[in-house]
């Protein structure tokens, strides 16, 4: 366009020398003024306009085309031909950032939303972060840069986390292995007197002891207390994902991983079992450590571990978690998933005595015969990344 332009100023001025008139001042003297009130115009719109992002942090299903949502507001009566807004694309998994231009107008007096669409093959998060915006003129002759302040500076992102995985397996109460708990089952009545679960009318069979004497004498029908069952914080998933570069390979046990803590954990918190999920925290250099008792929980945990599931070394969960656990910490069952295996881990796991039972969930090669067995005390189940339902359909909780 500036090539355009200089080229209709030498016309013009052409047409100014050779035709003596009124018509050729005035067409010259418009084009020379042309850059001057295109300036001002965009310097007027540069102070009344604002970029954001509409789009909160969301969750999505992997593959899924998930929406940013820009913002463009531009307060003042003049229009903003041409704004091109720099985006930069981070990916959590690869830490490789992409930068792309978003060309657009900005009509004056409006408000206007632009959707912009990201997506991944593998589970993560991607980061949006507005990095400059340049405003033009309508021929691209002069432009601005608006100001920092007119634009949102944080990014916002969105995590692809795996999709709900239904399993049948067998959860064991480990309630009756001696292990306390101060919480109760919705569903279930107990032998627990410290904790009501219910109450109905006395039927053939029921204890005496249990007969709720006030509500009894209250009226004609006898009533029995139900007592509730203690539902035992008794089952620690811990996860650890090694990665020394992003091969393919790699990626698949990554994923297998993921889906496999988040489908567990998911799982145990519908079947109305409170668990413990552990990861490390290779950025922050920190141990995370939370406990899960809804779906919510496991979803917020997984979306968490995802901003830093990958760790720079072998079994630095392991390593972190099971050497400082505190004396007292005991569950009935220690879960440990994968992506390598060695004697580090079979050693880590069998001299931490944190838990009546051990699992390790390894993320094995697609072809490979797996690791599947007994080794002190220690059941190893290879899980497969395409295969993740039946891989540990066997798995007893």
């Amino acid at each position: 366009m500036i090539f355009v332009y200089f080229l209709l100023m030498i016309v013009a001025f052409l047409f100014y020398i050779l035709y003596n008139g009124p018509i050729s001042y005035y067409l010259f003297f418009f084009l020379l003024a042309m850059p001057v009130i295109g300036f001002i115009r965009i310097l007027i719109s540069s102070r009344y306009t604002t970029v954001s992002f509409k789009s909160d942090s969301r969750v999505y299903p992997r593959g899924h085309d998930s929406p940013f949502m820009l913002r463009l507001e531009n307060r003042s009566p003049f229009l903003i031909s041409n704004a091109v807004i720099y985006i930069r694309y981070i990916n959590s998994l690869t830490n490789k950032g992409t930068v792309i231009k978003v060309v657009t107008p900005i009509y004056s007096n409006n408000v206007q939303l632009l959707r912009l669409s990201a997506t991944s093959d593998h589970y993560g998060s991607i980061s949006a972060k507005i990095e400059k915006i340049k405003i033009y003129d309508i021929l691209k002759i002069t432009r601005l840069r608006l100001p920092k302040k007119s634009f949102q500076r944080t990014p916002v992102s969105v995590t692809f986390i795996p999709e709900y995985i239904p399993l049948e397996n067998n959860v064991t109460n480990y309630a009756d292995y001696g292990l306390e708990s101060d919480k109760f089952s919705d569903s279930k009545a107990g032998d627990d007197p410290s904790e009501v679960f219910g109450i109905h009318e006395y039927q053939y069979g029921d204890k005496i002891s249990r007969i709720h004497w006030k509500l009894t004498a209250k009226s004609d029908t006898t009533y029995v207390k139900e007592y509730s069952l203690p539902v035992a914080n008794s089952i620690c998933l811990a996860a650890n994902v090694c990665m020394k570069n992003n091969a393919a390979v790699e990626l698949e046990k990554y994923d297998a991983v993921i889906e496999a803590f988040y489908a567990i954990g998911a799982y145990l918190s519908e079947s109305g079992c409170p668990h413990t999920m552990v990861w490390y925290d290779d950025i922050g250099k920190k141990l995370v450590e939370k406990l899960s008792q809804e779906i919510e929980d496991d979803t917020d945990s997984i979306r968490d571990y995802l901003k830093c599931a990958k760790s720079s070394e072998d079994n630095k969960v392991l390593a972190e978690y099971l050497t400082q656990a505190n004396e007292n910490t005991r569950f009935g069952h220690f879960i440990y998933i994968t992506n390598t295996l060695s004697d580090k881990t079979i050693e880590l796991i069998t001299s931490s005595d944190i838990a009546m039972r051990y699992t390790i969930l390894y993320a094995d090669d697609e072809n490979s015969l797996g690791a599947d067995g007994m080794y002190d005390n220690i059941d190893i189940i290879s899980i497969k990344p395409s295969m993740i339902e039946s891989s540990i359909n066997e798995l007893l909780l």
